[in-house]
């Protein structure tokens, strides 16, 4: 895939994997990912300013956001797509779970020091950029890992995976909090809005989704709801619930 020198150790390495780039738009207000997709670069021997500047060619600059990421052996690098100045560095304690071709995602949060990444592997998982510890596994999903987003109280993380399934996680504990289907394909984004209680997603279904998040799951609350109707509730009546729900979540009545 190309190589790239190391500026401390002046050798060459095995560059693998060339990240995200994101676009970001204004939605009511809020500053939400309109596009999220992979790119690599494609290089020979070249030095490090050589690499710099294709990765200048390559991104292109009618995006909000440009991020460009290095993975070879446990080691990420994150690079500033619009200087080719290099951001970030983490060198993973167990290598063999940051590897470059299980990467699908990555996420920098709480000012750069932890690191939500998403892999091929079925699972995302939160590191801390100073050491490279492993905090915590979310998963394993049923499939690849293609987009993960900390909630703005940090209690929770949403993840999207390539057959359109979004979940919620407990960031402490790492157990599945909800589910939520609704796509028809894989869900290429996700974010929280401000107060951490609706989640949108955008699918290659073309269609984009707001989720309620409750302290509850839906679940929970349709059996509630079924417990006091004292009976169950059918198909179109849990969608029925589930938009009068949302409605009410949006600030409207249901």
């Amino acid at each position: 895939m190309g190589k790239f020198f190391h500026r401390l150790a002046n050798r060459a390495v095995k560059a693998v994997g060339f990240g995200i780039i994101t676009q970001v738009g204004e939605v009511d207000g809020q500053r939400l990912p309109l596009l999220k997709r992979i790119i690599r670069v494609k290089t020979n021997e070249m030095s490090e300013a050589e690499l710099k500047a294709d990765i200048l060619r390559q991104v292109p600059y009618n995006l909000a956001e440009r991020e460009v990421f290095v993975i070879d052996g446990g080691v990420l690098r994150l690079w500033n797509g619009q200087t080719g100045e290099l951001e970030h560095l983490i060198v993973a304690d167990d290598q063999d779970l940051l590897e470059p071709r299980g990467v699908l995602t990555l996420n920098f949060i709480e000012d750069g020091t932890l690191l939500l990444a998403g892999g091929a592997d079925n699972t995302a998982r939160f590191w801390r950029e100073e050491t490279g510890q492993l905090l915590v596994e979310l998963g394993p999903h049923l499939c690849g890992v293609l987009a993960a987003e900390l909630s703005p109280d940090g209690a929770k993380v949403a993840t999207a995976t390539t057959n359109g399934i979004v979940r919620l996680w407990d960031t402490q504990s790492g157990n599945l909090i909800d589910t939520m289907r609704g796509h028809a394909a894989e869900v290429l984004t996700i974010d929280f809005n401000a107060d951490g209680t609706l989640l949108v997603t955008a699918s290659n279904d073309g269609m984009a989704r707001l989720w309620p998040i409750f302290p509850g799951t839906i679940r929970q609350m349709l059996t509630e709801a079924a417990r006091r109707a004292n009976r169950p509730f059918t198909e179109a009546e849990c969608e029925q619930y589930f938009a009068d729900t949302l409605a009410v979540c949006l600030g409207g009545s249901p």
